[in-house]
């Protein structure tokens, strides 16, 4: 229900300027030799691409789950499926792109800086970064939830690994540093 709420608030016009506004800025600062507009921009589409996938296949419920415990019709079973997986991804989508725009195109930059910019390196910058935010997150949650560390840390270290891989191939970053004579 609730990510129902955010989908409705980022199809808006306000809400869809800031998503695809806040990708635009991010990537005009970020230009530069060896990072294209187009590059990047294929970087965020990868990554949603993949964030998509990652929806799919942790949103699923088989019919006849829906039908047992949600109660939904098997005539209505595939609208609802759906527009669940659908409102999920928009709702999870918003996020991935304010956390790139704001943290992973940056971290992108400095890499590119070091002359560090390849795949290998921007996933152990994910690692790193996903670290960060699942300690956060969990001591945010921890005293109003039974989550557990481990599987949150986990959760936050797959999903943004397999969106930072996402991003590097579609980005077409190179998997190995060039050396330079």
């Amino acid at each position: 229900m609730e990510t129902m709420f955010l989908a409705a608030a980022v199809t808006t016009i306000p809400g869809l300027l800031f998503f695809l506004g806040l990708p635009a800025i991010a990537i005009a600062l970020a230009r530069q030799p060896g990072l294209s507009a187009w590059r990047l921009a294929a970087g965020y589409v990868g990554a949603l691409a993949v964030l998509g996938v990652l929806v799919a296949a942790t949103g699923y419920v088989s019919p006849e789950e829906a039908s047992r415990v949600w109660h939904i019709a098997p005539a209505r079973y595939w609208a609802v499926l759906l527009r669940d997986l659908l409102n999920t991804w928009v709702a999870a989508a918003f996020m991935a792109v304010l956390g790139i725009s704001l943290v992973g195109v940056p971290a992108l930059v400095y890499l590119h800086h070091r002359r560090l910019a390849t795949a290998p390196n921007l996933l152990l910058a994910s690692a790193g970064i996903s670290l960060i935010f699942g300690v956060l997150a969990y001591l945010a949650m921890h005293w109003s939830s039974n989550v557990r560390f481990g599987e949150l840390v986990l959760t936050f270290l797959v999903s943004h690994a397999a969106m930072a891989a996402g991003f590097a191939l579609a980005a077409r970053l190179p998997w190995a540093q060039r050396l330079e004579p």
